[in-house]
C-alpha cells in the first residue's frame, strides 16, 4: 500500500478496536488471519496510533479474546512475529539481544501471550516451549520481566497450576512433571526479579506472591500438595531462592544503608520463607 493511502486506510477501513474483537472468532484461521493484519497495522502506524493502542489496553484486550479459545502454536507464533518483527517459529534460537534492542511497543507486543497459557494444557509440547520462552525473557530483559507481571504473570501462572492439577488423564505423568516444573522455574524467576528490584510495584507482587503460595499450601487437593513440595526445600526452589537473594545483601551491607527499600525486601523474603515453610510444618 503507498504510503499516501496510509492515512485513509487507518481511519476510514481498518479499526484496531474491530480487529480485537475479530480475534474472538472460532476459527483459527480468521485468528490468525486477523493477527497477521494487526502486525501489518503496527508496522505502519504512527507514533501517535500505537500510543493511542497502548492507551486503551489494547494488548490486554486482545490477551482476553485469546483466553477466550484454546492456545495454538499458530497464534503464538503470530505473536512472536509481532513482538521480535520477523516470523520466529517455537523451535527457532533467538538471540537475547533482539528482545532487549526491541522499542518500547514491540516489548509489549508479547504480553498477550499470557491469555494463551492456561488453555494450552491440551498440548504439553506447546505449553512447555511458551514457558521456556517467558523464561528466557524474563531472565533477559527486566523491562519486558515488568510488563509480564504488570499484564497478570503471576496469575496466569498460578491459575494454570490450579488447572494443572484439576487434570486426570489429559496430561502424562511425566509431562506433569515437566510442566509442574516449569512452573516452579517461573515462579522463582519472578521472585528474584521482584526482590531485586527497587520500587513499591514490586512489594505488591511479593505481596501478591505470598498470599497465592499460602493459598496453595492451605488447598485439599492432594495433587496440588504433591505438586507444591519441590517449593519447600532446596537450591532450585522458592525457599532457597530466598536464602540466595538474603545471603547476597548480607555480604554487601553498603546497599543496605544506602537504599532503604532493600531493607524492606530483606522483610518480605522472610515473609516468602516462612509461607513456604508452613507446608513442612503441618
Amino acid at each position: 500500500m503507498p504510503d499516501f493511502m496510509v492515512s485513509e486506510v487507518f481511519n476510514e477501513i481498518i479499526y484496531t478496536d474491530v480487529l480485537i474483537v475479530l480475534v474472538n472468532h472460532p476459527s483459527l484461521l480468521v485468528q490468525q488471519g486477523v493477527l497477521k493484519l494487526l502486525n501489518a497495522y503496527f508496522h505502519r502506524a504512527s507514533k501517535e496510533e500505537k500510543e493511542a493502542f497502548l492507551k486503551k489496553s489494547g494488548f490486554s484486550l486482545l490477551a482476553n479474546q485469546l483466553y477466550l479459545h484454546q492456545g495454538s502454536q499458530e497464534v503464538l507464533e503470530c505473536l512472536l512475529e509481532m513482538s521480535f518483527g520477523r516470523h520466529i517459529g517455537l523451535d527457532e534460537e533467538f538471540h537475547v539481544d533482539e528482545i532487549k534492542s526491541a522499542n518500547i511497543f514491540r516489548k509489549w507486543c508479547i504480553t498477550p501471550v499470557l491469555g494463551l497459557i492456561e488453555n494450552s494444557l491440551h498440548d504439553a509440547r506447546l505449553l512447555h516451549n511458551s514457558f521456556c520462552l517467558l523464561l528466557q525473557m524474563i531472565n533477559s530483559c527486566s523491562k519486558v520481566a515488568d510488563m509480564l507481571l504488570d499484564s497478570g504473570l503471576l496469575y496466569a501462572l498460578c491459575n494454570t497450576l490450579a488447572t494443572l492439577c484439576g487434570i486426570q488423564t489429559s496430561v502424562s505423568q511425566d509431562e506433569y512433571i515437566l510442566l509442574a516444573s516449569d512452573l516452579q522455574q517461573l515462579l522463582i524467576a519472578v521472585t528474584i526479579h521482584s526482590c531485586s528490584s527497587s520500587g513499591s510495584q514490586y512489594f505488591r507482587i511479593v505481596e501478591d506472591l505470598i498470599v497465592i503460595l499460602g493459598y496453595l499450601n492451605e488447598s485439599k487437593n492432594e495433587k496440588l500438595q504433591i505438586t507444591i513440595l519441590p517449593l519447600d526445600s532446596g537450591p532450585s526452589s522458592l525457599n532457597g531462592a530466598c536464602v540466595h537473594i538474603s545471603s547476597l545483601s548480607a555480604e554487601d551491607p553498603e546497599p543496605l544503608i544506602l537504599n532503604g527499600t532493600l531493607l524492606s525486601v530483606s522483610a518480605n523474603l522472610r515473609s516468602i520463607t516462612k509461607v513456604i515453610s508452613l507446608k513442612g510444618s503441618k
